[in-house]
């Protein structure tokens, strides 16, 4: 026979169950009840998952004996979703691949400038979270270029392009490069530029609007684009982007309810986060439907105008 040091009631040896790391008892009820409580409310931290009498850290395959095999399948599930892994050494955490057509989870050191993956072999910087680019260029100007591409498959995609006024996209169904916002902006097409209804034809190159070439402006004149020289292959240019001030984002991410404006990141015109949290690890949410997105799908879920498809 023991007493409970928990419920204070006095059960049979059968009843008993003891932690191996500190051999301190309680009973099968006590410890199933708290331990089931805190992983359905999805509290899987590893510094919660210690002896109630002495506050020992246990190994977690201890968890088994005293909970339900379902609820144990949702700790071990919660555990790896969100990188609570008992064992670790203090200077390595469990890595997500970024790779969203991957998503293996690994160990690096926690310190790592980058990681690989040890499954698809893709590479991402774990500064920024975007694909590995030490000694091309910095952080900010990975993620400029990032947003530039995205930008530009949105152009492609959606034959839309963003008024240089107001920012609304406006989807260009037919007719020529010279473009009317509906705020009075005129802008073109293919550049982007704010005109003037004067410039309808003068910005195009044979003064045509639906040509597909554009002037620059020389001392008040629109004048034809001089022919690029062809540079050297072996000259590498440095890419030199100003860093944009990153706005506050007031919704928290719906993955890890994060709201530190150091994590979770405006992009796409601020429709989309990418949060850097541990947890998410730069994956996409939008700030209008709260969903979390996967990279292959962020063009898809907004229609022409950039607005969301599931609002």
């Amino acid at each position: 026979m023991f007493e409970c040091s928990i419920c204070l009631v006095v059960y049979d040896n059968t009843q008993a169950l003891t932690f191996p790391s500190c051999m301190h008892t309680f009973c099968k009820n006590c410890l199933k009840s708290t331990f089931e409580t805190r992983i359905k409310e999805q509290n899987v931290n590893l510094d919660i998952f210690k002896c109630p009498g002495c506050q020992k850290p246990f190994d977690q395959s201890f968890i088994e004996k005293f909970v339900s095999a379902e609820i144990f399948k949702k700790y071990c599930e919660l555990s790896i979703e969100m990188n609570q892994i008992y064992g670790l050494e203090d200077d390595e955490i469990l890595a997500n691949c970024l790779n969203e057509q991957c998503r293996e989870k690994y160990i690096i050191w926690k310190n790592a400038e980058y990681q690989k993956c040890i499954k698809c072999k893709m590479e991402y910087c774990r500064l920024c979270f975007l694909p590995q680019h030490k000694d091309i260029c910095t952080c900010e100007e990975q993620k400029m270029l990032y947003q530039d591409k995205v930008y530009k498959d949105l152009k492609i995609l959606l034959k839309a392009c963003r008024c240089p006024k107001c920012r609304i996209m406006v989807e260009k169904v037919a007719g020529c490069n010279f473009m009317t916002c509906k705020c009075g902006t005129f802008f073109c097409n293919l550049c982007d530029i704010q005109l003037e209804k004067q410039d309808h034809n003068s910005h195009f190159e044979g003064n045509s609007p639906f040509n597909a070439k554009c002037k620059i402006k020389v001392n008040g004149k629109w004048e034809t684009r001089p022919a690029q020289k062809l540079e050297d292959p072996q000259i590498k240019k440095k890419i030199i982007i100003k860093e944009v001030v990153n706005q506050i984002n007031p919704i928290p991410c719906p993955n890890c309810n994060s709201t530190n404006p150091q994590v979770t990141k405006l992009q796409l015109y601020d429709r989309i986060a990418h949060c850097n949290s541990v947890k998410c690890q730069n994956r996409a949410y939008c700030l209008t439907c709260k969903r979390m997105i996967p990279q292959q799908e962020l063009l898809n879920h907004f229609n022409n105008t950039l607005d969301c498809k599931f609002k």
